[in-house]
Formats: structure tokens, sequence, C-alpha cells
């Protein structure tokens, strides 16, 4: 059976109107679908700036870090001075305090598995899954009850986040 150039050019044109068909459904399939995703994900929390290089991050090993500290002996944190600490320390895995390698550090999920400071504190001593230890020589006791902190106003709405990073002044040059 031998077709006609007629024939010829009507299925390719046919093959190429299924074509875009198909790429138009498949996009509208993908752009569905990343809305649905996007509804999921929690609000955004306050923003940081970016963290240091996970490379050069001081973590200790499980053997080598100190003991979790006992239960209210972490003396009262500053959350203001816990974002530094935390920008610093956590926001390669976390951030934002959002899910990223690590898990999203606010919300009722997390307030429910670590309902109180010294269970963040012996996480963040001993580590845990994915999560190294950090050593008390990489994160004094006081740097941790300021993350700490930090941590818990996330949650609560205690601290307002701020709409935009605070401009630096400019150095005026002479």
């Amino acid at each position: 059976m031998r077709g006609t150039a007629a024939t010829g050019w009507t299925l390719l044109l046919l093959a190429f109107a299924a074509g875009v068909a198909i790429v138009a459904a498949l996009y509208a399939w993908d752009t569905n679908a990343r809305a649905a995703e996007a509804a999921l994900r929690p609000a955004p929390v306050a923003p940081l700036e970016l963290g240091t290089q996970a490379s050069s991050l001081p973590f200790g090993s499980a053997a080598s870090s100190a003991s979790p500290v006992p239960p209210g002996a972490l003396p009262d944190g500053d959350a203001i001075a816990g974002k530094d600490a935390f920008t610093r320390l956590c926001n390669q895995c976390h951030p934002s305090a959002n899910a990223g390698i690590g898990p999203a550090l606010f919300g009722p999920p997390f307030a429910q598995r670590y309902p109180d400071d010294s269970s963040i504190t012996a996480v963040v001593r001993q580590g845990k899954g994915g999560m190294p230890a950090i050593a008390a020589s990489a994160l004094a006791d006081q740097d941790l009850a300021n993350v700490v902190a930090y941590i818990r106003g996330l949650g609560s709405g205690a601290m307002a986040p701020e709409p935009t990073p605070t401009p630096r002044p400019r150095q005026r040059s002479g």
C-alpha cells in the first residue's frame, strides 16, 4: 500500500498536533502538581542570611561530644543572639528553620516531638539520624541556650520576623 504526498503531510501534521497536545497536558499537570506541593509547605519564617560552607562547620563526633546538658542547667537564652548562632551552624540543613536536609524546626509536629528544651539540647549535643553531634567546643552552652530560645520563638510567634534584612549604613570614603 502506497500513500500519496498528501497522506504523508496529513500524518506529519497529526503527529505534530499530538505532540503539542501532549506537551500542553504535561505542562498543565506539572503546574498543578507544583501548586499542590507549594500549598503543603509551611509558611516562611524569619529570613536568615546564607550560612557558612558545610565543610567548614565545626561538628564533633558523637564520641567526642560532651554529654547533654541536664534539664534546667542551660542559662536563659536570647533569641536574637540565637538567630546568629543558628545561621552559622544550622541554616545549611534547616534553611530559615524550614525543612531542608533536616526537618522544619517549628510547628505542632516539632513541638510534639520536642516538648522541652532538654530534648532539643540532647539532639544537638548527641546528634540524631543524619544530624551530626555538635560539641560544646563548637557551640557553647550559652549559645545553645540562645539557639533553643530562637527555635522556641519561631513556633510561638514571640519573635516577629523581619520583613527584609536591615540595611547597613554606608561608609563614606574620603
